[in-house]
């Protein structure tokens, strides 16, 4: 057995692998043992308080019992014809007195837990009882001096009758007969309330309380006889709360139950020792050890077996993976940290292939391209819902020259750079994903749950302060319209991308938010870009390269838009416009020098002076010599 353990844990993965299940199943028994040992208490708890209440309403029903029947003994003498005489005489009769002695005395021994019945009248103060006449005449008067008026009562006390020496132990039940002004009392051995119970091979005698706190059986080994009335009267009320039966902690390591009788008013009192209790719960709890301890043994020699089945292709697995010579290394390397590096690494790397794969689908949705066929697997508009989409096109100016052949590499680096970063400090207003648009362009994708972002440029400004500080990289952005559906993105983009372009005239670090656009602003901007051009061909029109695909890629600007806007505005397209403003030039050299044709349509950007005369006739029904010819002798006659 030794050496197949030590065969186990020779690997380092196999060691953690064995610990760490050997640790868990402890700590599983341990939880297990603690919770299966509070659930013993509190059933114990719960059977001891249960046994307790059945117990003490047996002691309960018994009490009751003989007040039922002290209630019927009552009646019957209350009801009885010489009774009635006695009560009714105003005077003292002892002929009445002796026949309802002899008639007391009767009752008395026919209920043998009786030990005397006395009927007690106040006017004359005459008392007539079993044990004979006035025996305790003045004990009887206290009596009814105790109960509330009217009502009755019922008091343990001693009474000593006149032909005896020793004192009785008694609970007497007072009734009162309020119409005579008299009482029945019926005294009952105090004994037959006393009930004994076994606990643990002992026996103990069960305490009794009445209605005012009084001792009616009070064993000297419960812990509250030391209470007085009031002091008792409280616990009970604090524990009690109006509950018939409670149980509550006593001094001198004990458990009290209280059950209470509503017919007599009293509370009956049961303990039971903590050593008692304890040591029942030390011997299930010492069986319920030993089991666990055997399920924690078969635990044990189950993931003994486990890791032996899973330790030889596990270990295949690691050298599988093992780099070539890492095999003399790994008794020094943990094969453990070995599989949590590697699967963390196929983790990173499936997370960059996912948001590889998303970008690639964002760049073909916002340019409007067909996704590709190894990407149409990607729903993008399932994992990137929002109620509202929005696109904000960032472009990048390096403040640094890029040799031509390190232009697409560290553009590639700066876009993945801004992507990167800009999903993070736009995070903060909504969810984003970065996709590259074009070459010096970074285009962002942006998730909102409101249609507007307050915080947006606020968050570019941010951006833009970074990248110029730590990537010397200055940026422009531009907000496409906010829209409402995944598949109008294309449109938003198309919107924000010409918006970006126009601001490419203007100055670096501006964010654009097309939907703040007016029809004269975008005139106003196209005007702008017009004035632009005009200005730059008056300056070059010498140049015979000069074109609108020069001016474009000067602008960086495409020929088509800039050809669009030019005609837009000026009303002819930009050839017609270069060509006018060549005559216009080459007139007043005509005029004002006396350079031949040939040099005059050089100097205007003609490279052809044959073409140059074509295009002057056409335009001017005459030839350029004939031009000077006739212009200049009429500005002669006119100076004269």
């Amino acid at each position: 057995m030794r050496r197949k353990i030590q065969k186990l844990t020779v690997y380092p993965f196999s060691r953690q692998f064995f610990l760490l299940y050997l640790i868990v199943v402890v700590l599983v028994t341990a939880v297990a043992f603690g919770a299966l040992l509070g659930l013993l208490a509190s059933y114990l708890k719960s059977s001891s308080s249960e046994s307790a209440s059945k117990l003490l309403n047996q002691l309960v029903s018994a009490s009751e019992y003989i007040k039922e029947e002290t209630d019927n003994l009552s009646a019957m003498v209350a009801t009885n014809s010489d009774t009635l005489a006695f009560l009714s005489s105003t005077q003292e009769d002892k002929l009445t007195n002796y026949s309802l002695y002899l008639e007391l005395n009767h009752y008395k021994a026919n209920h043998p837990y009786v030990v005397d019945i006395a009927v007690v009248k106040t006017e004359p103060t005459v008392s007539v009882q079993a044990a004979g006449t006035n025996a305790s005449l003045e004990a009887g008067l206290e009596l009814l001096g105790a109960c509330s008026s009217g009502e009755n009562g019922i008091f343990r006390r001693s009474v000593i009758f006149y032909d005896q020496t020793r004192s009785y132990e008694v609970v007497s039940f007072v009734y009162q007969l309020p119409s005579y002004g008299s009482a029945i009392i019926v005294d009952v051995d105090v004994s037959r309330f006393s009930f004994t119970v076994e606990h643990g091979g002992e026996s103990q005698t069960v305490a009794v309380v009445d209605s005012q706190g009084g001792w009616v059986q009070h064993p000297e080994e419960l812990p509250l006889s030391s209470l007085g009335q009031e002091e008792l009267m409280e616990l009970i009320e604090s524990y009690g709360k109006g509950e018939d039966f409670f149980p509550c902690s006593g001094q001198g390591g004990q458990l009290l139950y209280f059950s209470r009788s509503d017919a007599l008013g009293w509370w009956f009192i049961d303990s039971q020792s903590y050593p008692q209790f304890l040591q029942t719960y030390g011997t299930l709890g010492a069986a319920l050890l030993g089991i666990l301890l055997l399920v924690l043994g078969v635990y044990a020699a189950l993931s003994l077996l486990f890791g032996r089945q899973m330790r030889k292709p596990l270990i295949r697995l690691v050298e599988r993976l093992d780099p070539p010579g890492g095999a003399a290394a790994r008794g020094k390397r943990n094969e453990f940290q070995y599989l949590e590096r590697f699967l963390a690494q196929m983790e990173h790397d499936r997370y960059l292939s996912d948001r590889h794969m998303d970008a690639l689908c964002l760049s073909s949705v916002l340019a409007g391209r067909e996704v590709p066929a190894y990407l149409r697997n990607q729903s993008l508009g399932e994992k990137y819902t929002a109620p509202y989409y929005g696109v904000l096109l960032i472009k990048l100016w390096p403040d640094y020259a890029i040799p031509p052949e390190e232009r697409s590499q560290e553009y590639s680096l700066l876009r993945y750079t801004i992507g990167n970063l800009g999903e993070e400090i736009f995070s903060a207003d909504c969810r984003c994903c970065a996709a590259d648009l074009r070459e010096d362009c970074v285009a962002f994708v942006l998730l909102q749950q409101e249609e507007q972002l307050p915080g947006l440029r606020s968050a570019f400004q941010q951006l833009k302060e970074i990248t110029h500080k730590h990537f010397r990289l200055s940026l422009s952005a531009s907000l496409g319209p906010v829209v409402d559906r995944f598949g109008l993105l294309h449109e938003a983009c198309e919107k924000a991308l010409h918006c970006l372009d126009l601001e490419g005239l203007m100055k670096k670090g501006a964010f654009l938010d097309t939907e703040h656009i007016t029809a004269p602003t975008y005139q106003e901007k196209n005007r702008n870009l017009v004035d632009l051009i005009e200005r730059y061909t008056q300056e070059n029109y010498s140049n015979p390269d000069l074109s609108l695909k020069g001016i474009s890629q000067k602008f960086h600007l495409s020929p088509a838009y800039l050809g669009k806007v030019f005609k837009t505005v000026k009303g002819v397209p930009y050839h017609s416009y270069l060509t006018t403003v060549r005559l216009e030039r080459s007139k007043q050299a005509l005029l004002d020098t006396n350079k031949k044709v040939v040099e005059i349509a050089a100097m205007v950007g003609f490279s052809n002076a044959t073409y140059f005369t074509t295009v002057f006739k056409s335009t001017y029904g005459m030839t350029p010599s004939a031009y000077r010819g006739n212009v200049k002798p009429q500005d002669s006659d006119q100076e004269q």
